[in-house]
C-alpha cells in the first residue's frame, strides 16, 4: 500500500520561532532541529560538520554527508568490491538477498536470526575507515567504541532488505551502528515499531562516502528497510557496529523475532 513518505529535508530550520533558534545557539546542551518531527530536541555534545538529526530523543539518528569524500570513498569501494572473499549466507528467514563479509576485533561475535558471525581479521580499507569513526565520535553515543563491521554488498540491480530492526543486545551503552555508503546511492526507510506510522516514513537518500548514525533506544522504537528501487547501482555498506568484545560468548541465547539486519 503507498505511504506518505516524508523526505527529511536538507535545509530544516525554516521554522519562525526565532526565540527557539536563538536558544538553540545560546543552550550549553545545544537544542538542536529534528528533521523529521519538525521540533527541537537537546543533544549533549556537537554535531559533526553538516551533520543532521533526523530521529530525536530517547532515539537518535542523523544522516552525515561526505563523511568520506568522494576519491576516498571510491578507492574504499574498488578495493572491497575487487579482494573481499564476498558470501551469501542463509538466515531464519532464507537466503539473504545481498552478499556479507565480517570483521572485528578478537571476541566481538555478532547474532542475529540464526546466525554467528565469527570475527574476520580487519580488512586494512575498512579499518581505516573505523579508526576515523572512532577519532571522530570518540564517547558520544556511550563509552563503548566501534570494533566489528557487517560489511554488505547490494550487487548491481539487485539486493534489499525489508522492514526490520536491528539485533543490539551486544552492542553495550551506545547501541550504535554507523553505516557508510560506498559505490552508488541508496535510499533508507524508517518507520515507528507500534504500527502507527505507516502513513508517515521518514526517507533518507544515503550518498557515496555518507555516514549514517543510529544509536540509543532507535532499535526499539523504529523499523527500517532498503527497498530495491528503479536503476539502483551496486552499493557496499561498512555497518560499523559497538560490539562488546565476549558478550555472545558470556550471555547470549537464541532470541526469534521480526529481527534481520543491514542498512
Amino acid at each position: 500500500m503507498p505511504v506518505n513518505v516524508k523526505k527529511a529535508p536538507s535545509k530544516s530550520r525554516s521554522h519562525n520561532d526565532s526565540s527557539s533558534l536563538e536558544r538553540d545557539e545560546q543552550s550549553e546542551d545545544r537544542l538542536r532541529w529534528v528533521a523529521s518531527r519538525g521540533c527541537f530536541t537537546l543533544v549533549p555534545f556537537s554535531l559533526l560538520p553538516k551533520e543532521e538529526i533526523l530521529v530525536g530523543e530517547p532515539c537518535f539518528v542523523s544522516y552525515v554527508p561526505n563523511f568520506l569524500n568522494l576519491a576516498d570513498a571510491d578507492d574504499v569501494f574498488r578495493r572491497l568490491r575487487d579482494e573481499v572473499p564476498w558470501k551469501r549466507v542463509e538466515d531464519d528467514y532464507g537466503v539473504q538477498d545481498r552478499l556479507t563479509a565480517y570483521w572485528g576485533d578478537p571476541g566481538c561475535v555478532f547474532a542475529y536470526v540464526g546466525i554467528q558471525c565469527q570475527p574476520e581479521p580487519w580488512h586494512p580499507a575498512a579499518e581505516k575507515v573505523r579508526d576515523k569513526l572512532n577519532a571522530t565520535l570518540g564517547t558520544r553515543h556511550g563509552a563503548n567504541p566501534i570494533t566489528a563491521c557487517l560489511c554488505n554488498n547490494y550487487e548491481d540491480k539487485a539486493g534489499k532488505i525489508d522492514w526490520h530492526f536491528d539485533e543490539m543486545r551486544a552492542h553495550g551503552p551506545a547501541q550504535l551502528v554507523v553505516s557508510v555508503t560506498l559505490g552508488s546511492a541508496r535510499r533508507i526507510y524508517l518507520k515507528p515499531r507500534d504500527g502507527k506510522g505507516d502513513d508517515e516514513v521518514i526517507s533518507q537518500l544515503l550518498e557515496p562516502g555518507s555516514a549514517f548514525i543510529m544509536a540509543a533506544e532507535t532499535q526499539d522504537h523504529f523499523l527500517h528497510s532498503l527497498p530495491l528501487e528503479p536503476g539502483a547501482g551496486q552499493r557496499i555498506a561498512l555497518t560499523f557496529r559497538s560490539i562488546v568484545p565476549g558478550w555472545e560468548e558470556k550471555y547470549g541465547t537464541t532470541r526469534t523475532g521480526l529481527c534481520t539486519d543491514g542498512k
